[in-house]
């Protein structure tokens, strides 16, 4: 299937997206793609030439997450987050934020927090035991900085 990029995006543009449907650009011969997700797929195979293909930083599968959202909207069901990855190349990335391992973040490698991958989830994706620590005040201090950079605030 062929895919278009879309070429507005000023602030106030609305799109129907679904956030599990990236458009991957085969790094072999450039052909443009619409990757379907499933939880086994890893990869994805081009098209056109057959190559396998990794969508660059969608985050999938079970994974550290960061909690944004302002406790006075903590009525709501859904809860906004941003990704974290351990993945190296993910410095190299505007927007990134690094999130040391150990001491309060309870993370167990270098992490980054992809402060351009914000999303909200259902509430109902959290556990207890899946709890791992928190970041310093100041740590916080520097995603919201990025935060409100990436969105023009």
């Amino acid at each position: 299937m062929n895919s278009e990029l879309a070429k507005d995006f000023a602030q106030g543009s609305i799109y129907f997206v679904d956030p599990l449907t990236p458009l991957v650009t085969c790094p072999n011969c450039k052909h443009a793609f619409v990757a379907h997700y499933s939880a086994k797929i890893e990869k994805f195979t081009c098209e056109k030439c057959g190559n396998e293909c990794d969508p660059d930083f969608v985050q999938r599968g079970k994974r550290p997450v960061l909690i944004i959202q302002n406790p006075a909207f903590e009525f709501f069901n859904t809860i906004s987050i941003i990704p974290i990855t351990s993945q190296e190349k993910a410095k190299e990335k505007i927007g990134a934020v690094h999130i040391a391992k150990g001491g309060p973040s309870g993370l167990t490698k270098d992490s980054w927090a992809l402060v351009w991958q914000i999303r909200t989830i259902n509430k109902n994706l959290f556990f207890k035991e899946d709890y791992l620590g928190k970041v310093s005040a100041k740590k916080l201090k520097e995603i919201r900085k990025t935060l409100k950079l990436h969105l023009l605030l």
